[in-house]
């Protein structure tokens, strides 16, 4: 605040009083490039003064502004005011990027700032040290469990307590390089064809001499096959041979029938017809739904001459298809070829009984 003037010197208490939004102010730091890189703000605006009195009261010199009533007395003053600022501890810290006090930074390297403000920046590395993929996380968070650790120098110890099977290499500038520890074995064994496959391994190991420990271990242990339950041999075990495509359909056939004979409440035309068309899917290899409608076609092909020679079992075929039918697995016209196909037949065949 300032006097008046001169002019006015017998109004020793008149003074000038202005109001400056602290909301304003706030926003334009906030927008600040400089200040969102931990330097000082600038801020720049023109101020309304009026002339006002100022009064003091009691001991302890209480003010109180006061408006003037004399309206020549309300001439208004325009000030220039320029208002620096800058955040508590910014010079103990430790910013991401280095630059001058007379550096004016452009809107994307100000974001960039403000996003690693609290974020990590983890490089990962395979194949000979090579750049991978590159993941960011908010709030010093841990990329592996998600848990927060408060500062970069919480996240350091987390990641070595925590997660030890990497090697990392904390950079100042808030980035991490994480790679995979060479002791670390890795070994992936796929399928019977390929015995064991070795992609990196500990010191000069012999791959015959770990081929030759993998099978000591497959000796201690009883294989038995999975459909006849008889003991096999090592040789058997790994060999290319898949014990699965030595099913002989007829066995399942007679297991299958066993099955259903134990069935009760069911008619013996309902377990004919259960067995019939389990087979059959099993045999032809009837996975998906798509091939429903196929299905049903070949197997009244195939039965013709067992369904067109019993009602009752013509008449349980024709429920189970109204049942494929409610599941949408069928349409009508999958149902009306099959009618068809038994009327054919039927006709061909007219000399023996029905």
């Amino acid at each position: 605040m300032s006097h008046y003037g001169e002019n006015h010197y017998m109004f020793r208490d008149l003074c000038l009083c202005g109001k400056a939004s602290l909301e304003f102010i706030y926003s334009t730091w906030d927008c600040s490039p400089t200040f969102a890189s931990s330097q000082k703000a600038e801020t720049d605006f023109t101020m309304d003064l009026a002339p006002c009195y100022i009064k003091t009261e009691g001991k302890d010199s209480i003010m109180s502004i006061e408006d003037p009533c004399n309206s020549e007395k309300k001439t208004t003053h325009k000030l220039q005011v320029q208002v620096t600022a800058e955040e508590y501890g910014a010079k103990e810290k430790s910013s991401i990027f280095t630059y001058s006090s007379r550096d004016i930074l452009s809107p994307e390297i100000a974001s960039i700032i403000r996003l690693k403000e609290r974020s990590v920046f983890f490089n990962y590395r395979y194949f000979d040290n090579k750049l991978i993929k590159t993941e960011v996380t908010n709030d010093f968070s841990c990329p592996v469990c998600l848990v927060r650790c408060g500062s970069y120098k919480g996240i350091k110890y987390h990641m070595q307590s925590s997660h030890d099977y990497f090697d990392y290499e904390f950079l100042a500038d808030q980035v991490i390089n994480v790679s995979i520890k060479p002791e670390v074995l890795e070994v992936i064994t796929s399928g019977p064809k390929n015995c064991f496959s070795l992609l990196k391994i500990v010191g000069d190991l012999n791959p015959r001499q770990v081929f030759i420990l993998r099978n000591a271990r497959l000796c201690k242990r009883q294989f038995y096959h999975s459909v006849k339950y008889q003991p096999m041999s090592l040789e058997k075990v790994i060999s290319d041979d898949d014990s699965e495509g030595e099913i002989d359909e007829e066995t399942k056939d007679i297991e299958h029938r066993k099955l259903t004979e134990k069935c009760e409440g069911v008619t013996k035309e309902e377990k004919e017809i259960m067995f019939l068309w389990s087979s059959f899917i099993r045999r032809q290899r009837v996975l998906s739904d798509c091939h429903i409608p196929w299905a049903c076609k070949t197997f009244t092909t195939l039965h013709s001459n067992v369904l067109v020679q019993s009602f009752e079992l013509n008449l349980c075929w024709r429920m189970l298809m109204i049942k494929l039918w409610k599941h949408n697995l069928i349409d009508g016209e999958v149902m009306n070829d099959c009618s068809v196909i038994l009327e054919k037949y039927l006709k061909q065949n007219s000399d023996s009984p029905t």
